[in-house]
């Protein structure tokens, strides 16, 4: 069951679109752009900053290969 009580309406729009309520409206639109743009923006990053950290780990894991490398060839060059 609904209950409509006095004074609890919304009152509808009268007249036309003031030109402050166009503004409110233009503003509103380019927050919700500009939120948009810096949503895009941070998942970008974090693409770049998770492909960063990959990559570090590969040369990470490619400079102890060739120290390990350069490690073997000093002492085989001592055995010599």
């Amino acid at each position: 069951m609904v209950v409509f009580e006095p004074g609890a309406e919304i009152p509808a729009r009268q007249g036309p679109l003031q030109p402050e309520d166009a503004c409110k409206d233009a503003r509103d639109l380019r927050i919700s752009t500009l939120e948009n743009e810096l949503l895009t923006e941070r998942e970008y990053l974090q693409s770049i900053i998770e492909e960063q950290e990959e990559t570090n780990e590969e040369m990470q894991s490619a400079n102890e290969e060739i120290q390990s490398a350069s490690e073997e060839l000093q002492s085989i060059n001592e055995e010599l």
